[in-house]
């Protein structure tokens, strides 16, 4: 009995060392739980006809004009699903918060025609972008190093998952002399108990380094279909 008692106290303590350093994973959970997500995400882009508002936010500690600007995106589509291929308008305008200027894009589509516009000069179009683009799961359960559930108002839960640091890595980049290293990766589903999707939040840290100059950026997501 003691014998026992020790075995399991030492796996245990072992758990909880590991769990300093990377946490214990639940393989099983984690997958229960991410396919559950894929319901919501899949069930959410399969409506008829809905409206999809995506916020994004992206923050330097230093603006460098041209180069590291700080932005505020709002992205709004109106679509009705077409055998698949749905027809819709989308509206999205950037504000740089270093220069103040905004700009604006447009992108109507009605059956085979389709018209894109920047700041409302444009034309005709040969290929439509991807409106539920924010709302796909590309990653795996092994991309998932711990999920963490925690109930909210009107019967949703938030399920956040914290990404593993070889995920985040799959979004370093570097060109022309910019180098982005990400370095944390959060992703936050809002889903009932019918697996209905409220909306998604998406945080990305990166450390930036520019002619010699590293520092922090954060890149904040906030997509809500309905």
């Amino acid at each position: 009995m003691n014998r026992f008692f020790r075995i399991v106290s030492l796996g245990a303590a072992l758990c909880v060392g590991a769990a300093l350093l990377v946490g214990c994973r639940d393989e099983k959970d984690i997958s229960e739980k991410l396919e559950l997500i894929s319901e919501g995400c899949s069930k959410a882009i399969s409506d008829e006809s809905g409206e999809i508002l995506v916020y994004k936010t992206v923050r330097f500690q230093n603006d460098v004009e041209g180069v590291l600007d700080s932005s505020i995106e709002e992205t709004y589509v109106r679509f009705a699903n077409n055998a698949g291929a749905p027809d819709f308008e989308l509206t999205r305008d950037t504000t740089m918060s270093v220069s103040g200027d905004v700009s604006s894009y447009q992108f109507l589509k009605e059956g085979e025609t389709m018209i894109e516009l920047f700041n409302g000069s444009g034309g005709y179009a040969t290929e439509a972008p991807d409106i539920f683009e924010e709302f796909y799961v590309d990653f795996e359960a092994a991309d998932i190093e711990s999920v963490k559930v925690t109930v909210k108002e009107k019967g949703f839960k938030e399920y956040r998952l914290m990404m593993t640091s070889s995920y985040a890595n799959s979004f370093d980049t570097e060109s022309d002399g910019l180098t982005k290293d990400c370095t944390s990766v959060i992703y936050c589903y809002y889903i009932d108990n019918y697996t209905n999707l409220s909306n998604i939040l998406r945080e990305f840290v990166y450390t930036v380094t520019y002619d010699g100059e590293a520092q922090r950026l954060v890149e904040f997501i906030d997509a809500k279909i309905d």
